[in-house]
C-alpha cells in the first residue's frame, strides 16, 4: 500500500471511540438476528462515515477477513472490539469521551505488548486496528 492509500492511526482511533460508544449504548441483552442486521448496518456506516480513507480500510479489513475468516461477521467483531469487563461496571458506563479514547489505545497498546499483531500487505496492526477495518469492510 502507498502511503497514500494508507489508513491514519488517529482515523483508526476515531474508529475505536465510535465503537467504544456504539458498545456502550448497546442493550445488556443479546442483539436478536431480526433486530441485530439494521443496527449493525447503521454502526458499519456510521464507523466508515468517519474515516477520510474509507476505501483504504476496506481493503485492510477484507485483507485481514480472508486470513481470519471466522470473524467474518459484524456481530462477532463488535463483540470482540468491545470492552469487555469494563462495561460492566459504573465508572465505564458513565465514561467521557476521553476516558473511552484512552480505553480504546490502552487496548491498541496492549495488542501490541502481547504479540496480538496481524501482517497485512506489508503493515503491522493490532488486531483491534484491524477488526475495526474488517467491520468497515462489511458495513
Amino acid at each position: 500500500m502507498s502511503a497514500e492509500a494508507g489508513i491514519r492511526r488517529r482515523e483508526l482511533l476515531t474508529i475505536a471511540l465510535w465503537l467504544g460508544l456504539a458498545t456502550r449504548l448497546r442493550p445488556s441483552v443479546q442483539w436478536s438476528a431480526p433486530a441485530a442486521r439494521p443496527q449493525l448496518d447503521s454502526l458499519s456506516a456510521s464507523v466508515a462515515g468517519l474515516l477520510k480513507y474509507k476505501e483504504s480500510a476496506r481493503i485492510v479489513g477484507r485483507t485481514y477477513l480472508q486470513n481470519v475468516p471466522q470473524e467474518a461477521d459484524a456481530q462477532t467483531l463488535v463483540n470482540l472490539l468491545s470492552l469487555g469487563p469494563v462495561h460492566n461496571n459504573s465508572e465505564s458506563r458513565n465514561a467521557t469521551t476521553n476516558t473511552l479514547r484512552e480505553l480504546l489505545q490502552l487496548r491498541m497498546r496492549q495488542d501490541f505488548e502481547e504479540g496480538q499483531i496481524v501482517k497485512l500487505q506489508g503493515w503491522i496492526l493490532s488486531v483491534t486496528e484491524a477488526r475495526l477495518c474488517a467491520l468497515v469492510a462489511l458495513g
